[in-house]
């Protein structure tokens, strides 16, 4: 079976025993990512900032999975609050344009604390899809 375990150097180490991503035939599944600054390892602060901070850890972990935004076949989004919903809309169409994923949101759900998102994808490798 050829799987790899990916672990991004730009994206947040992460904080148990998980990869930031696996690759199988052709798919990259993505582990939830926390709105957590790579370089200080810490949250960051307010709600439009971790929305930023989750897509941005996401991007490095797909760039790094060999995937992209417009391979995203799937994503899951956990939210802490319901008011997020809409900076998450906006997002999606910064970084999506055009191109429809499926996605399904999460809301209220308890994060860790000080966290209001978490997101996790389902990707293809560029190329194959």
């Amino acid at each position: 079976m050829n799987i790899q375990h990916i672990i991004s150097e730009k994206a947040p180490k992460p904080l148990g025993h998980y990869a930031h991503s696996v690759v199988h035939n052709g798919i990259v599944y993505v582990s939830g990512q926390l709105p957590i600054d790579p370089v200080s390892g810490k949250i960051v602060n307010g709600e439009i900032e971790q929305v930023d901070q989750v897509f941005s850890n996401l991007a490095a972990v797909l760039n790094s999975s060999g995937s992209d935004w417009l391979q995203v076949l799937s994503m899951t989004v956990f939210l802490a609050k319901k008011d997020l919903w809409s900076i998450v809309n906006t997002k999606c169409k910064d970084v999506f344009g055009s191109y429809l994923p499926s996605r399904t949101i999460v809301p209220e759900v308890g994060l860790k604390e000080g966290v209001l998102i978490e997101v996790s994808l389902i990707a293809a490798i560029r190329g194959l899809a």
